[in-house]
């Protein structure tokens, strides 16, 4: 499973950076379109031949497989590739860095979660290194010099 999860990082790591150049010449629409279609085309028939499918359909299971499909998926990706198109790929990483923050704070608010200190000490850890990587510009931020 670690093989995998670095694998996936390292992918989206170049992706991400891929993107962020290639958004400044091309329309945020267009490249969200040729990327979703090429995530369909190469994830789609293998999905066709491993995953089981059920073999009926309930209306409220359709619904929920479109929202995903077109909010959590397409819409989250689009207006990440227009934020990436308004800054530079370090600032688009390190607010994208905080995305498991995020999610965290939203779980805790919305589902009443809990956090173990583990988990505390995960986001910690990022709130932190983000803090490190932008010190001189928190540090001028506050006037200080030292």
């Amino acid at each position: 499973g670690q093989w995998f999860f670095l694998g996936a990082a390292l992918v989206f790591a170049l992706m991400f950076n891929v993107n962020s150049h290639i958004v400044r010449n091309v329309s945020v629409r267009a490249l969200s379109v040729v990327q979703m279609l090429a995530v369909g085309v190469l994830v789609l028939p293998p999905a066709l031949l491993i995953e089981t499918w059920p073999q009926t359909w309930s209306a409220p299971v359709l619904g929920w497989l479109l929202a995903s499909a077109l909010l959590a998926t397409t819409l989250r990706f689009l207006l990440q590739l227009h934020g990436q198109s308004l800054t530079t790929p370090s600032h688009a990483a390190l607010i994208m860095m905080l995305e498991p923050v995020w999610t965290a704070l939203a779980a805790a608010w919305w589902f009443a979660e809990t956090m173990s200190a583990l988990q505390l000490a995960g986001c910690g850890l990022i709130f932190l290194a983000l803090v490190v990587s932008r010190w001189v510009w928190i540090r001028g931020l506050f006037g200080g010099r030292g």
